[in-house]
Parts: structure tokens; sequence; C-alpha cells
């Protein structure tokens, strides 16, 4: 289940609740955190891209999400989906628009009211 942010006014808003002022956010980026797998896991996925001659992991899973500074340097991670996802399949591309999109509206926000 994809999870929602939005902006309303001058807040930010996570799954329908108020998370933070955007003016307090001094940084965000979009982040792909990597999922620790077990290690038979790992070894076996190791071995099934080195015998396929592919260049990247095929089966990498991994979280995708916006992470925001604050002015006061407190963090806050704000992940886009439940669990994890495979690294560049269908769904991983669209959890990245999405947090990218989120990235640009809150930069245009931040933009605009300096002006």
């Amino acid at each position: 289940m994809e999870k929602l942010c939005s902006i309303k006014g001058s807040k930010l808003y996570f799954n329908g609740e108020e998370l933070l002022k955007i003016e307090s956010i001094e940084k965000n980026e979009v982040k792909t955190l990597p999922v620790r797998q077990a290690i038979k896991s790992q070894l076996l996925n190791s071995m099934a891209t080195f015998m396929s001659g592919s260049l990247i992991n095929g089966n990498e899973q991994c979280i995708v999400g916006l992470n925001i500074i604050q002015k006061d340097k407190k963090e806050i991670w704000i992940p886009f989906h439940e669990g994890s996802v495979t690294r560049f399949n269908l769904d991983y591309h669209q959890y990245v628009k999405n947090a990218r999109e989120l990235k640009d509206k809150i930069l245009k926000y931040i933009i605009k009211t300096q002006e």
C-alpha cells in the first residue's frame, strides 16, 4: 500500500496527519535504502547475478523515501511504501517518481514563500 504525502497550506501531511511546517525544512532528498537480506538469500542472488553475466543485482531489495532535514537538524524519514521493493522494477520507479514530485513541490513552496 502506497503511503500518501501531501502539502496543504504551509504544512506537510503524511497519511492525513500533520507532520511539519514546510518553513522548518532546510534540506530534502530522495533516498533508496538497501534492505538487509539473510546471508543465504544474498549468496544465491549474487551467484545468479554473476552467472547471468549481468552488471546489476537483479533482486536487490530497498526502501524508497524522502529524507527531510529541518533547520534544527532534526531528520525525518518518510517511506513511500510498506515493506521493501525490488530495485529497478516498475513499482520502484513509481515510488521514486512520487518522492521526486513531493520533493519538487516542497522546493517550489519554499522558493515561492521566499520571494
